[in-house]
Order: structure tokens, then sequence, then C-alpha cells
């Protein structure tokens, strides 16, 4: 059951990242500038996240489940195996924030927070983390992502304005629609 979560965990990790990276190589030789920013602000959650884990793992030294008795004690392990924060976590988050930014319907949230929910799960049930780790991780990884969005998302791209801090993750009114209409058929 373990190598079996793992393996979840791993893939749904892969999957996560694959689903962004694929948009970007799409949007290379297509018009489709969402898919075009999603691949980049997706790229550079991931960045920052797991430079932000990194560093917390560094400091933290937390001891894995599956040694000395599951204590999970703090300060004990070798810093490159830290169990504080866990890094599929960050990672699956940062990337899932930003799809459900990009693609605010609740398809593709459902989708991608599920896929992120199931990568953080698993990892408690494989045995490498305790479940702090993973909401620690999971957080971490959300709020980098949302923020990567929130900073760099050309709202302009899509019919609508400058960043207004009210519009950010609504479905686009009737006005917005007919704008983006209007500037393809522009093209």
């Amino acid at each position: 059951a373990q190598d079996r979560a793992r393996k979840l965990s791993d893939g749904g990790v892969v999957a996560l990242g694959a689903l962004p990276a694929g948009m970007y190589l799409w949007s290379l030789g297509h018009y489709a500038p969402q898919a075009h920013e999603t691949g980049l602000l997706s790229g550079e959650a991931l960045g920052d996240a797991l430079v932000v884990n990194e560093v917390i793992k560094l400091i933290a030294r937390r001891e894995r489940p599956d040694s000395d008795g599951a204590s999970g004690k703090f300060f004990r392990s070798s810093s490159l195996d830290s169990s504080f924060p866990s890094t599929h976590a960050t990672a699956a988050w940062s990337l899932a924030a930003v799809l459900g930014d990009e693609y605010p319907g609740w398809l593709v949230r459902t989708a991608v927070y599920g896929a992120a929910t199931g990568v953080t799960v698993s990892r408690v049930l494989a045995d490498q983390h305790f479940p702090s780790d993973v909401l620690v991780g999971s957080a971490t990884g959300w709020l980098i992502g949302h923020y990567i969005f929130n900073a760099h998302h050309n709202f302009s791209l899509f019919g609508g304005a400058a960043s207004m801090p009210g519009d950010l993750g609504k479905p686009r009114t009737a006005a917005q629609k007919a704008a983006v209409a209007r500037n393809a058929e522009a093209l």
C-alpha cells in the first residue's frame, strides 16, 4: 500500500507539471496567449515554491516518520532528508493554484485541486511525511501559486483592464466576453 501511495504521489506531481508544460509547448505553435502564460506562470510558481521549500527544509531538518520511532523531532535529520515541509505537496499545490486561477471554472479547479489533494494525502499514506509536513507544504505551494498569478497575470490579454484586486478569479462578465470576441475578430 505504501509503494502504491508513493507512486500515486509521484504520478500526481508529474501530471500536474506536464499539463502546463504541454500547454506552453503547444502555445509556441498556436495563438494561445492564456496557455502560454499558464505555462510560464506555473514554471515560475513551481521554481519559487521549491526554493522556499528547500530553505525551510534546511532550517527544520525534521525526521521522517520511518526513523526514530516516528517521533518527528526537528533539527535532527540531515538537511537533505528533512521531512518538513513536503516537497511533493508544495509542488502540487503551487501548480494547482496557478492552473485554478488561470482557468477558474469549477471543473478545472475541482480537477487540479483534487489531484493536489491526492498527492498530499498519498504522501502521508506512503509514510513519507507527517500530516503537518503536507499541510505546511500545501499551504506554502498554494500561497506562492496565487501570489505569482496575482503579481504577473496579464489581465489585458482577455479583454480586461489592468489588474484589479476585486476581479481576481471571477468569471468574465458579458462585457468582458464581448471585448474578447472583438479582440479575436481584430486578429
